[in-house]
């Protein structure tokens, strides 16, 4: 009789394993998958290096907040950035003025979620450059010199420039011979080398290279900051934490550490409307090869 017994517990103790096997293997094969990084796009005005070093504490920091893993991911040109944005490629985006004009007259529909605001400034500029031992004395002084150019959609060294040399009543043919280099540091060691005599970069690598022998030749009006933008795929719950943390970045310790690696003057993220960006549309509209570009 005992040994029945033990027999039919023994049964009822394996049914009772088996169950818990199989509701522990169900509930594996079931559980929720991770989701997949979100991808921030940032174009490439420095070195990919360079970006990915300034941006992945933004990354984190937006990361935290959304409680998902953002990824930086720089693009090898500014057309393949802007292509990736277009194509829903990318999540979130960095983007300059311009190209962002651009991604609109495209009709693309995006989220816009974030300005600069750089030492409270909502705005940037430009230089035109020589170096300090040019003879070069006024934008006049460069018909048939040669000059640098970075990407044909950047901002400061390409597009708000060849307005000034338009408005100089110099077009671009009547410069000696010009050149896309493909990014601003590029430009700035061209013309210290002497291989072009003049040259448009952004104010930060002025800043850098002004010391090592650059001149100011002439300064590009302000123009409105660059800014974060997000495809249309991405949740609206989602956009609106992002922007949370966005905004309140410059009241958090590691938020300010977070901005001070992209650029030491950034002070904050402020909120972004596509009419901040109407003078810029202003300027790129007299440009005459624009709508080529």
């Amino acid at each position: 009789m005992l040994n029945n017994i033990k027999k039919i517990m023994a049964k009822r103790y394996f049914k009772i394993n088996i169950v818990v096997i199989i509701l522990f293997i169900c509930t594996h094969c079931y559980a929720e998958k991770p989701q997949p990084p979100i991808v921030m796009a940032i174009h490439p005005y420095l070195n990919a290096d360079d970006l990915k070093n300034r941006f992945t504490p933004l990354a984190n920091y937006i990361g935290k907040a959304i409680n998902r893993e953002i990824l930086v991911k720089v693009g090898r040109t500014y057309d393949e950035h802007l292509q990736a944005i277009c194509h829903d490629e990318v999540d979130i985006a960095f983007i300059g003025p311009a190209p962002y004009i651009k991604l609109m007259s495209r009709n693309q529909n995006k989220h816009l979620l974030a300005k600069f605001s750089m030492q409270a400034q909502e705005g940037y500029y430009g230089h035109i450059v020589t170096r300090q031992d040019s003879k070069i004395k006024s934008l006049s002084d460069l018909i048939g010199k040669s000059f640098a150019f970075g990407d044909p959609n950047s901002t400061m060294s390409h597009l708000v420039p060849l307005y000034m040399l338009q408005e100089a009543a110099i077009i671009k043919e009547e410069l000696g011979h010009s050149q896309f280099l493909y990014a601003h540091r590029n430009v700035a060691h061209a013309v210290l080398a002497g291989d072009f005599d003049a040259g448009a970069i952004k104010h930060e690598v002025f800043q850098e290279f002004s010391t090592k022998g650059l001149r100011e030749l002439a300064r590009t009006p302000m123009i409105p900051s660059h800014l974060f933008i997000a495809g249309k795929h991405v949740p609206d719950e989602l956009i609106s934490i992002i922007k949370e943390a966005m905004f309140s970045i410059d009241q958090d310790p590691y938020g300010l550490y977070a901005l001070k690696s992209i650029h030491k003057q950034l002070q904050a993220l402020v909120p972004v409307k596509d009419s901040d960006y109407d003078q810029l549309r202003h300027i790129l509209n007299q440009i005459s090869s624009y709508q080529d570009i």
